[in-house]
């Protein structure tokens, strides 16, 4: 398992959180979920579960050129944009 540090960009608003998993499509998951389930990541807005009903897997997450340990990840939520910069911090 690996700390990720997951930097979030959605609706106008920035999230930065820290996962311990073994992949970053792994990390970005439990992010997802656990936003679902805590709803005190975005204030103002309550998504619905099924928003966040988004694919994830190895071609999702794409490492940023040039970078060591640095993905990225995007979808839409409700037609709004999710971006989510996911940071290998330790191992």
């Amino acid at each position: 398992m690996s700390l990720y540090s997951l930097v979030v960009e959605f609706e106008g608003d920035t999230c930065i959180s820290q996962i311990s998993a073994a992949t970053p499509q792994h990390a970005t998951l439990m992010w997802l979920k656990n936003t679902i389930e805590e709803k005190a990541v975005f204030s103002g807005k309550d998504v619905p579960k099924e928003a966040f009903d988004v694919f994830v897997d190895e071609d999702s997450v794409i490492g940023i050129d040039g970078t060591k340990n640095i993905w990225c990840f995007t979808s839409l939520v409700e037609g709004e944009l999710i971006l989510i910069h996911i940071i290998k911090t330790a191992d």
